[in-house]
């Protein structure tokens, strides 16, 4: 990466960082999560909260040149990405039951499993574990479902949001 392209990624994360972070202490400056504080509004403040953390994470590592830094952003980054799909899933939840509808409760086991393959896929890498395969493509595997899987949940909102 020239250094043209690593100053604009810099900026770029540091930029994602303050807004996050900006945007969660408005949030509680608004007591957006008092008491009583039902589970959208606490899973989209921890949402918040890990992305802001995550970027922050990622924004160091490229501003210091800290390469112990990006373990800890990638569990930051699947903490972050957990987060924000329980925010989903709770948005799907019918309001009298508190569950999800009957045909979108397999997407909240997928979604488990999903995590569960990542974090799996990531400690393979780290300690580069070939017995499933190259480590490097099971993590790209993981981390192109994640947004798939975050895609399905938003369509999903969408198509069950009452007019």
């Amino acid at each position: 990466m020239n250094s043209v392209a690593a100053t604009l990624t810099t900026l770029s994360y540091g930029l994602a960082a303050l807004g996050y972070f900006g945007f969660a202490v408005r949030l509680l400056q608004l007591r957006y999560v008092s008491r009583p504080l039902d589970a959208s509004r606490g899973w989209l403040f921890v949402a918040i909260g890990f992305t802001a953390f995550w970027a922050g994470m990622v924004w160091a590592g490229q501003r210091w040149s800290l390469g112990n830094l990006y373990l800890a952003s990638e569990l930051a980054d699947v903490v972050r990405y957990a987060a924000w799909t329980l925010f989903l899933l709770v948005l799907l939840r019918d309001e009298a039951s508190g569950k999800l509808p009957q045909g979108l409760a397999w997407l909240a086991q997928l979604a488990g499993l999903l995590f569960l393959y990542v974090v799996v896929s990531r400690i393979l890498f780290v300690f580069q574990v070939e017995t499933f395969g190259d480590p490097k493509r099971l993590v790209l595997y993981g981390t192109m479902a994640v947004p798939v899987l975050t895609l399905m949940l938003i369509e999903q909102l969408f198509a069950n949001v009452t007019d």
